[in-house]
């Protein structure tokens, strides 16, 4: 995602004179681990980010939980900003106060996940649909289009047939 939008991020940072820090990590399920946390509480400690200050996590779900679990330890909580770039996280992420990460028993040599994590939510959600969807794989956009579908099971009948009539033309574009 830093490839595709780092220097418009950046750009837009820098033309209204805001000073940033980037902290990358990778967003793959992979990396969804206490590791990653730590490795972002040490950049917010190198920043030395005052309590009340809040920082900005951009990208999918598995970012998303890495930076809220970060977000509700250090300090004993700061407040953080989610935008999330995927549909899935959108319909997800971004409303959730989950912020989960797996975790490898170092006794069972076994990996469970989201076996850690805390309930923390956002200060706020920035979404923008619209430009970070369209950098997504059919695949990405259809588990996004799975989400909404749980959702409309659970609560709306007017919302799956939406999905029903027009789903298969949601996930083509």
């Amino acid at each position: 995602m830093f490839e595709i939008f780092g220097q418009k991020i950046l750009s837009y940072f820098t033309f209204h004179s805001i000073s940033l820090t980037v902290h990358l990590i990778d967003g793959e399920e992979i990396n969804k681990t206490p590791e990653a946390v730590t490795a972002l509480i040490d950049s917010l400690c190198l920043y030395k980010l005052k309590r009340r200050e809040p920082f900005l996590a951009i990208g999918g779900g598995v970012l998303l939980d890495i930076a809220g679990m970060a977000a509700s330890l250090y300090r004993r909580g700061v407040p953080f900003v989610r935008v999330p770039t995927t549909l899935l996280a959108i319909v997800d992420a971004s409303v959730g106060v989950k912020n989960g990460v797996d975790f490898c028993c170092r006794k069972t040599k076994h990996s469970y996940k989201n076996r850690t994590g805390t309930f923390y939510a956002p200060v706020s959600c920035l979404l923008d649909a619209g430009t970070f969807i369209k950098t997504q794989n059919r695949r990405n956009v259809s588990n996004g289009c799975g989400e909404i579908m749980k959702l409309a099971l659970v609560r709306s009948a007017e919302l799956f047939q939406l999905l029903e009539d027009h789903g298969e033309e949601l996930v083509e574009r």
